[in-house]
């Protein structure tokens, strides 16, 4: 248990998700070790009863959590550059995927019913299989590809507009996305096309 005065003073917490145990998971960086240059992210949790926990820390820059639906203490995490790692019981950390399966940086990491999607800073949007990652393109950005090890002569690339960025993602299934962003922009996923 941790006090919460020791949360104010040591910790910026970047993104939270309520999981269905009914407790509050946060995925947060260290301000002393990020203050000196190194990445040092935690996990931390709050139970209903305004209890602190720390959980694990882990080397890398977080900028998203989800929950996962196979255990609800579990819980995914993402990092700028396309680290991905999953808890086991809140405790420890199991790296799941390394930046060579999905460019990064990223944004969002969401567990969407039937699948496990991160939205890259480009709105370009992935969907976890098994094995391998799908990009389901991007808004304006080319059609869906399936990749096993991310091929840069692959992914058909068009003119970004800086000023069309998304930040969030939700999504009913892997059949209806959606990407919010800047300027009120809503983008739709049809299971294959996107549209705004």
């Amino acid at each position: 248990m941790i006090d919460r005065r020791e949360i104010r003073g040591n910790f910026t917490l970047i993104d939270g998700v309520i999981l269905k145990s009914g407790r509050l998971a946060f995925c947060a960086l260290f301000d002393a070790a990020w203050d000196q240059g190194v990445k040092v992210a935690v996990l931390l949790y709050c139970d209903l009863d305004g209890t602190w926990t720390r959980g694990p820390d882990f080397n890398l820059e977080p900028v998203s959590i989800a929950e996962s639906t196979s255990n609800h203490s579990n819980v995914w995490l993402l990092g700028r550059e396309g680290e991905i790692v999953r808890t086991d019981h809140g405790e420890s950390i199991q790296f799941v995927d390394e930046t060579q399966s999905v460019p990064g940086p990223f944004r969002k990491i969401r567990n969407i019913k039937d699948g496990l999607f991160v939205l890259g800073e480009d709105r370009s949007v992935w969907k976890r299989s098994s094995v391998s990652w799908m990009r389901l393109g991007s808004p304006g950005h080319g059609p869906t590809i399936q990749v096993d090890e991310f091929n840069e002569d692959a992914v058909l690339q068009a003119a970004i507009d800086e000023t069309e960025v998304a930040f969030g993602i939700a999504g009913v299934n892997s059949e209806s996305i959606c990407l919010v962003g800047t300027g009120g922009r809503i983008w739709m996923w049809d299971d294959n096309n996107w549209f705004q």
